[in-house]
């Protein structure tokens, strides 16, 4: 089909039935307004399966208009060539000889931007323009193919199991998974590396991620600094406004990434407006908050409960996923798959040890021998596989390592629990500093003050199975208020800060109360710069004053509410006072992991101020002799707190009484040391060492960490990217090594929003970014790239150029054609994977003989020079006979090539071992639900189907003289 460009469309508003096609992805064809309001306007591309929703001033669109003499295509697959538009109603009429047109009817496929219109007509562009078109279009292809696209442009360390699991639960068809970290390692990190990943493959397109309000700015800048990911932010105050300007609107349907508060989705007017907007995945962060019991679950949980079923993908974030116990733990588990976890009774009843698992397991993966009676054990529990076992057996029996890696990955995949829940320790990851645990006894005033420190405590102490939340604790009536002016904690505190006036201090301590009476104790005695964090303040307010705490120049100490113990990076800073402790040892565990976290350059010391003799003394002894938990990590803190909370509130009301002995705060001491010692053995033996095992497999993990790595060292983009950005007229000036300062005052092109007018920096060096956050860290993810070769591509230039070869010896033209094989196809189905679009690239002669392995582009690199144009309409009578002529010899050769590219691309599409992979496990793990794999199988089918439908999309077109020349001309005769 031949075609002109489409009108630019920037009159007349959209109206529903017009044929619209989308600036910024022409492959989803042929669009069909449905809608459109004041604020935005709905378009359906049916060959894509798609449906977009813009903002209408800002849609990415334009008109598709056909003129006379232009070819058009119904969707019969009937053709003709137009004599004349009309218009009726908006909407336009194509007629031509007997037939007429209704633009709804057109072909979702129609194509644009002819390039053998534009030869023969004599609109050519330099050669250096058609080369770099083809680079542009060979850079697409590998990035659309590209295994670690999504991985490698996010400002962040390259931390192995961070790449781990975002790779494994990316990889999935419907990903549903507990991220459940130990503080520190990440989790937000690994969230947004695999929503990163499902977003730019098209696999995710609306994405709802929900948190504690206090976390919202947090979330939007990590996501917009880190991974160029703009989430628009919902609250109540921008619903309502939506709804009164539209008040039939669903908010939640005007953007497709949303950013939004678990107090905001889980209100009565918005928890049943989020679940009809309908979402690809949702993510929902410090899922401890989710409180749930068999009989009232709390309105939280059933609004995420809500959400989780009617979306495909669902992560859940928690450090501490016991921490309201094993029903709670159970409630999010269920929320993820209920067919897998059907009942409380039922969870409980399962086997929580896995012995035989992780013993052979670890065996396996040291190398070390296994004898008789683990290979027989081996055997039964591998039994599907035999055969290729059985040829391992003796390297096993001898403790060989390769075979002994591979054994235990099919012995994890089959038996472990990563498949739901995926939790990596400090024990097991390094990168961790030491922890320094500076206990300070501190002696009462007096009794007055010593009974005020205890009824503190005592009114903190959360009553029996009561859930942990912050708290305001605004009701003072039974509170005997402390008086911090004289308290022996602020003295120590304030000549603490003055000792060291270098040092970021971070306070934590229980209540808004205490927060805001330690600041004024300062505030009166003496000037220090402090910034205040509680729930009081509004969302804005904390925000601004932890970033003050942040500057270089600002505060010194933070002093934060229980509020500040979740979500957090403090890392910046190396000293911790906790000013009371909580009963909570996954808590405390909390606080702690706001400064002790990977990539923290120091020790951290963590000060811990106590009354010599008071209630708070038993809690202090506990934690730190008996846990452990102040100067080491503990990932069964709940279970402590299971076993030993009632024996450590009465020893702490005993001891606030004056009737607790030394004997028995050490009998219980003593009794935690033994359980701790019992429990270290059962985790090191049973599901959660399993759980370890299978969230992180450093060898799994390798192959991507090195081509990440390559893809930063490789020279080949940031020299290919300078080059494209100066094609359009963006100059690139080297300030650093590998950084540039980009300045687009020459741009040639107004479609091209990405850089505003002045001076932008970036670079294509990861350590760079990291240490510089004023500049932008450019990489194959980078939306700055993606914008520039859409730029390029969507445009004509490049696509048309007519470029001499002098040659005395020779007289001829050499057509050289340049096309680029696609699908039309769903964005979910991320095709790209089998089949980009890669540039297929095809010369041949005026006799219209092949010549594509002897004219290469090297070889035209050196001998091409830039033709007049005007030749080719002084000889356009002769041109437009013999450029169509050669045009069919090629496009012969193209079809030919056509199906080998379409067997190759259904062969990797059908040939996935990580199907056979999931099949195999479905037999022996539980975790694996029927229908994840019913749907990848699906998924497949459905690939398949869409490749074979591929078809050559011609994207440039070179004409080459190859003989005498004279002046910029072919000289004939």
């Amino acid at each position: 089909m031949t075609a002109t460009d489409p009108d630019e469309g920037r009159g007349a508003p959209p109206t529903p039935g017009q044929r619209w096609v989308s600036r910024t992805e022409p492959e989803l064809g042929l669009g069909t307004i449905l809608e459109v309001d004041a604020r935005s306007v709905s378009i359906h591309f049916p060959g894509a399966e798609t449906t977009r929703r813009y903002a209408g001033r800002d849609a990415p669109l334009r008109r598709v208009r056909f003129h006379r003499g232009d070819e058009v295509v119904g969707r019969d697959g009937e053709s003709f060539v137009v004599d004349a538009v009309d218009e009726i109603d908006g909407l336009l009429v194509y007629r031509g000889p007997g037939r007429e047109l209704l633009e709804t009817a057109l072909a979702d496929d129609s194509r644009f931007n002819d390039p053998s219109e534009r030869l023969v007509n004599g609109q050519t562009d330099p050669s250096a323009t058609f080369d770099i078109r083809q680079r542009a279009l060979a850079e697409q292809a590998r990035i659309a193919r590209s295994g670690h696209r999504g991985f490698v442009g996010g400002r962040v360390d390259l931390m192995p199991h961070q790449l781990y699991i975002a790779q494994e639960v990316a990889s999935r068809h419907a990903p549903r998974v507990l991220l459940a970290d130990e503080p520190g390692l990440g989790k937000t990190i690994e969230a947004c590396l695999i929503l990163h990943r499902l977003i730019l493959g098209g696999r995710a397109e609306r994405v709802l991620i929900v948190v504690p309000e206090q976390l919202v700015p947090q979330w939007m800048v990590e996501l917009r600094r880190r991974f160029n990911l703009t989430f628009s932010v919902y609250d109540e105050e921008r619903c309502l406004a939506i709804e009164e300007a539209n008040p039939d609107a669903n908010p939640f349907t005007e953007d497709q990434l949303i950013l939004c508060g678990l107090e905001t989705v889980s209100s009565v007017r918005r928890a049943p407006q989020a679940v009809d907007a309908g979402w690809d995945m949702v993510v929902v962060d410090e899922a401890h908050h989710l409180h749930w019991q068999p009989r009232a679950p709390s309105p939280e949980y059933q609004a995420i409960e809500a959400l989780g079923e009617m979306s495909d993908g669902l992560l859940l974030i928690t450090a501490t996923p016991e921490q309201l116990g094993k029903a709670g733990h159970f409630a999010r588990l269920r929320l993820l798959d209920r067919e897998r976890y059907p009942s409380l009774e039922a969870f409980l009843a399962e086997p929580m040890q896995h012995r035989r698992v992780v013993t052979i397991s670890e065996r396996l993966i040291a190398g070390l021998p296994l004898g008789d009676d683990a290979l027989d054990a081996l055997n039964a529990m591998l039994s599907h596989d035999a055969e290729a076992l059985a040829a391992d057996l003796p390297a096993l029996g001898v403790g060989d390592p390769e075979a002994g890696l591979r054994w235990a990955g099919a012995l994890l995949d089959l038996y472990g629990p990563g498949r739901v829940m995926l939790r990596n320790t400090r024990a097991a990851i390094s990168g961790f500093p030491p922890r320094i645990a500076e206990l300070t006894p501190l002696p009462p005033i007096d009794d007055a003050h010593l009974a005020a420190v205890n009824h503190e405590l005592l009114r903190e102490l959360p009553e029996p199975g009561a859930p942990r939340e912050p708290d305001d604790r605004s009701d003072q009536s039974n509170q005997t208020a402390l008086d911090y002016d004289t308290d022996p904690r602020v003295d120590w505190l304030l000549n603490r800060l003055q000792e060291h006036p270098e040092d970021k201090v971070l306070l934590i301590c229980t209540t808004t109360e205490k927060c805001l009476a330690i600041e004024a104790a300062l505030r009166t005695r003496a000037k220090v710069h402090a910034a205040v964090f509680h729930e009081r303040l509004t969302i804005v307010q904390r925000d601004r004053n932890a970033a003050w705490f942040a500057a270089p120049d600002g505060a010194q100490l933070l002093i934060c509410s229980e509020i500040g113990s979740e979500g957090r990076n403090f890392q910046f800073a190396h000293h911790l006072v906790l000013f009371d402790l909580p009963l909570d040892p996954d808590l405390l565990e909390q606080r702690i992991g706001r400064l002790e976290r990977i990539g923290q350059k120091h020790d951290v010391h963590i000060h811990v101020l106590y009354v010599v003799g008071s209630a708070q003394e038993v809690l202090v002894r506990w934690l730190h002799e008996g846990v452990r938990a102040i100067d080491r990590s503990t990932s069964t803190g709940s279970s402590f707190l299971e076993r030993f909370r009632s024996q450590v509130a009465d020893a702490v009301r005993r001891a606030a009484r004056g009737a607790l002995g030394p004997e028995d705060l050490d009998r219980l001491i003593a009794d935690t040391e033994a359980y701790r010692t019992e429990v270290a053995d059962a985790l090191e033996q049973g599901r959660d060492r399993m759980i370890e095992l299978t969230s992180f497999r450093p060898r799994a993990s390798d192959a991507l960490l090195g081509a990440v790595r390559s893809e930063d060292e490789s020279p080949a983009l940031e020299e290919f990217f300078v080059e494209l950005m100066e094609h359009l007229g963006v100059y690139s000036d080297e300030f650093e090594p590998r950084s540039y300062l980009l300045n687009p005052d020459a741009l040639v092109t107004d479609n091209f929003p990405k850089l505003e007018r002045g001076d932008t920096r970036v670079t294509f060096d990861r350590s760079t970014a990291l240490a510089r956050w004023d500049i932008e860290f450019l990489t194959m993810d980078h939306p700055l790239l993606t914008q520039a070769l859409d730029t390029l591509l969507l445009s004509d230039d490049g696509n048309s150029a007519f470029a001499l070869w002098e040659d005395d010896d020779r007289a001829g033209m050499l057509l050289e054609a340049v096309y680029v094989v696609e699908t039309l196809a769903p964005p979910h189905l991320h095709i790209e994977r089998f089949l980009p679009a890669t540039p297929l690239r095809l010369v041949v002669d005026h006799e219209q003989n092949e010549q594509s392995e002897t004219v290469t582009p090297e070889v035209l690199h050196e001998v091409l020079e830039d033709a007049d144009p005007g030749w080719l309409i002084a000889n356009q009578q002769a041109i437009q006979r013999l450029v169509p002529q050669m045009l069919r010899g090629v496009q012969a050769l193209a079809a030919e090539r056509l199906p080998t590219r379409i067997a190759e691309a259904r062969r990797a599409a059908t040939d996935r071992p990580d199907l056979a992979r999931l099949r195999m496990l479905m037999r022996v793990n539980s975790h694996i639900r029927a229908d994840e794999v019913e749907r990848a199988e699906a998924e497949v089918d459905r690939i398949a189907e869409h490749i074979e439908g591929a078809r050559l999309r011609l994207q440039a077109l070179r004409l080459i003289w190859r003989g005498p020349c004279e002046d910029g001309r072919p000289r004939l005769g």
